[in-house]
């Protein structure tokens, strides 16, 4: 039988099998990482009023930088497909042992990528559109166990904010409680981590429903 579109009022009715899409997706990820150190120092002895005074395990001081290349096909049912390889270059650290009352902690990441890419989605969600971008974040600590901390991305082309993302811990030796803010998704999530105490539970976050994050074009 021909299909009969619907009229305009009524193609915002999801109940109508008429106004809806059927797209089916597969995709193929492999991904390396290679970290190259260029300093580490020396962490504090574990000991509960130097080492372990914020953190269940004594900060290492250092600096990396990370070398990435990942590659992803996308097929879709309607014989269209996205391909990309993306080249990254990064640096990653911390200052600081997480141990005095003031400014004893300053971590920081700085990640540049550059995509090749060749065909579109048919989606929005997992589109490849930003081909040259620039992804930075740091978390300083304020006061004994507080810390806050901005991530954030740009697409070097035009400017634009990709996402970004705001975070403010409260950290001791047993347990830490860190919320998360998304000015740009307009999300947020609490977490909680617990060390220690022969904990035997799952580490999954707590979440009423199943969202599976996309970030360029990858689905995590």
């Amino acid at each position: 039988q021909p299909f009969e579109p619907l009229p305009d009022d009524d193609y915002d009715d999801d109940s109508d099998p008429r106004s809806r899409a059927d797209l089916g997706r597969f995709q193929s990820v492999v991904s390396l990482r290679y970290p190259l150190t260029i300093w580490s120092g020396e962490p504090l002895p574990a000991t509960p009023t130097q080492g372990l005074r914020y953190t269940s395990k004594p900060v290492v001081p250092f600096v990396q930088m990370v070398l990435g290349l990942t590659g992803a096909t996308s097929l879709y049912s309607n014989d269209e497909d996205q391909s990309f390889v993306r080249g990254s270059i990064g640096f990653t650290g911390q200052f600081g042992h997480f141990s005095r009352d003031f400014f004893d902690y300053t971590g920081f990441n700085l990640t540049y990528s550059q995509t090749g890419l060749s065909g579109q989605s048919p989606f929005f969600f997992d589109r490849v559109e930003d081909t040259n971008v620039l992804l930075f974040g740091f978390v300083q600590q304020i006061y004994k166990g507080f810390r806050a901390g901005y991530q954030s991305g740009i697409n070097l082309e035009n400017g634009d904010i990709l996402d970004d993302r705001i975070t403010l811990e409260y950290s001791r030796r047993t347990y830490g409680v860190v919320l998360s803010f998304s000015p740009r998704r307009r999300t947020g999530t609490l977490s909680l981590r617990i060390s220690d105490f022969n904990w035997q539970g799952g580490t999954t976050p707590f979440s009423g429903e199943d969202v599976r994050p996309v970030g360029g074009g990858v689905v995590r």
